[in-house]
């Protein structure tokens, strides 16, 4: 909690369990250092490490210590988050991302240290995402048809294909596996249920 990501108001380590002032909240994911919670309005809530904007203008950089309204609320039916890097899935399906990018995460040609404002995620027109999984530098989509695409920090052959250059834009993972039905990404692999 060195950051706040416990959301308890303050910093410091927390050895027991503290039930945080939020209700009716039906998704909660976390990242290296923060967290976001949604709620059944499709309020977003946020906390801990901003320092890539992860938390957009819920402080300036800085880490955030309580859960706090975030700007995006009402705009994403989904959310994820990886390292220091957020994902939000829109009603009409299109994929946006903000926070650190520095190995292409964000899923943009663009590659940059760190956004504060979402990005739409350059996947290929037409697909529809039923998942978002994210962790530290490496992204991936699943798509209905049963597809996987992945980006970012992909040397250690988490694309599954044979190849292990970092990707900066999605890229079809392990295309001869589909169709895949569930997807993990963790450290340095990624998994997929068939």
């Amino acid at each position: 909690n060195n950051l706040g990501q416990a959301g308890i108001g303050k910093k410091g380590n927390v050895k027991t369990p503290v039930l945080l002032d939020l209700a009716g909240i039906v998704d909660i994911q976390c990242g290296g250092k923060f967290c976001m919670a949604m709620d059944a309005d499709g309020n977003i809530w946020g906390w801990g490490d901003n320092e890539s904007g992860q938390l957009l203008e819920a402080s300036k950089g800085g880490a955030v210590t309580s859960p706090t309204l975030l700007s995006i609320s009402g705009r994403f039916t989904k959310v994820a988050c990886g390292g220091s890097t957020a994902f939000g899935l829109d009603a009409a399906g299109v994929l946006w991302a903000w926070g650190k990018n520095d190995y292409g995460q964000m899923g943009t040609d663009d590659v940059r240290q760190s956004s504060s404002e979402p990005v739409r995620v350059e996947l290929p027109e037409g697909l529809e995402i039923t998942q978002i999984h994210a962790y530290n530098a490496h992204s991936a989509v699943v798509t209905a048809e049963g597809q996987v695409y992945q980006w970012g920090r992909t040397y250690s052959g988490q694309l599954g294909n044979g190849t292990r250059p970092t990707r900066s834009l999605p890229t079809l993972a392990c295309p001869e596996e589909a169709p895949v039905v569930e997807a993990a990404t963790g450290s340095s692999c990624t998994y997929v249920l068939l």
